[in-house]
């Protein structure tokens, strides 16, 4: 099993970062059929073959993502691709 940890400092805010993180998640669902939801201020998500969080605060923003056996070889395609959009939503 593969572990993704991404930690990104902003400048949004909490409520501004959360809905950063919301449009993530809209992705998710979509593009990944995953099941998102809220708990408190981190969204968990989970999918066939990996699940997470993303966890949200005033000044700061970590993914912590398992990859199943299955997604396990592509771990840095996916990093790098979380990388992107995060830091697209965060700037944007």
């Amino acid at each position: 099993m593969a572990v993704i940890r991404v930690k990104r400092n902003h400048k949004l805010g909490a409520r501004e970062a959360r809905a950063a993180v919301d449009k993530v998640a809209q992705k998710l669902r979509k593009e990944l059929d995953a099941d998102c939801r809220w708990v408190g201020s981190s969204l968990q998500f989970t999918r066939s073959g990996a699940s997470g969080q993303i966890d949200v605060n005033d000044e700061e923003l970590e993914v912590n993502i398992k990859l199943g056996m299955v997604l396990s070889p592509l771990k840095r395609k996916i990093e790098k691709s979380i990388e992107e959009e995060i830091d697209q939503h965060l700037t944007a």
